[in-house]
């Protein structure tokens, strides 16, 4: 019997005895104390099963995490956070600028692995609750262009998932990183730095570490989207300067090809002035 089936059976027998020792107090009062105490010991066990099926299944999570590790290749990992909600793991190779994911849909699935260079991040945002508290994305006109073309893949339904929830202003039910990337068929990644059902408050160490955490991780990926702008300016300039160089070597051409034509008697001198005068302006 697995650790779960034994916590579903103590559960049951713990409903059971109690109820059953309850009516059994007004049959047979010894029968039915017997049987309420030995709830309450189920009580106990309760709590040890909980216990026990926590740590099994994060054993088996980082046997898992760690067995997808074994299958990356020409990857270091040099950075690596897990997402609260075990769905998805974010790493960094920092010698090569690359972002990988592992990631999956069910919590009973493998992961599956996606890398990226950092120029493929296009878009990040902090959203709290649903709620979005500031956002980067690619400014360049290659980057946007990306962005744009991602987009329209429909991203609007993830968003969706994420609305605002209806903890009070000084309680927070989760904190996470959206994340786009240029992947048509998978653009969005959600890492969850907080995801708790009953919301905790802000003054709570477990909403402080993520959201330290939270910021650490967008600051690192604002930087990549930074350095990814810088690259297309760059680009962008050498193109321009590179096009300067031709059209001149163009005009300097096309100009001796009517001095010939000059020398050869074939047009006027007037003519080959217009002609000059006309390339240049």
């Amino acid at each position: 019997m697995s650790s779960e089936s034994r916590y579903k059976f103590f559960i049951t027998s713990f409903f059971v005895l109690g109820i059953g020792g309850f009516f059994a107090l007004f049959i047979n009062e010894t029968l039915g104390t017997v049987m309420i105490f030995s709830s309450l010991g189920m009580v106990v066990i309760i709590i040890i099963s909980a216990y026990s099926i926590g740590k099994e299944n994060e054993i088996q999570f980082y046997e898992l995490v760690n067995k997808t590790k074994s299958e990356l290749t020409n990857f270091s990992i040099d950075k690596e956070y897990t997402s609260k909600d075990d769905k998805l793991v974010v790493l960094v190779d920092e010698n090569i600028d690359s972002v990988c994911f592992f990631s999956r849909d069910n919590l009973k699935d493998g992961f599956n692995i996606n890398k990226y260079t950092y120029r493929d991040i296009l878009e990040i945002e902090i959203i709290q609750d649903g709620n979005t508290l500031t956002k980067t994305n690619r400014g360049s006109q290659v980057g946007g262009a990306l962005l744009g073309s991602v987009l329209a893949g429909g991203v609007g339904a993830v968003i969706g998932g994420l609305s605002g929830s209806s903890t009070s202003e000084d309680k927070v039910e989760s904190l996470c990183l959206r994340i786009v990337v240029n992947d048509t068929n998978n653009p969005v990644r959600l890492v969850y730095f907080l995801k708790h059902k009953f919301g905790v408050r802000k003054s709570e160490d477990i909403f402080v570490h993520g959201k330290k955490d939270l910021e650490y991780w967008y600051s690192l990926f604002k930087i990549y989207i930074n350095e990814a702008d810088k690259e297309d300016e760059k680009e962008r300039n050498e193109t321009n300067d590179d096009d300067a160089v031709t059209t001149n070597q163009s005009v300097v051409e096309e100009i001796r090809e009517f001095g010939k034509l000059l020398e050869d008697g074939l047009i006027t001198q007037e003519e080959y002035n217009a002609k000059k005068e006309k390339i240049l302006t």
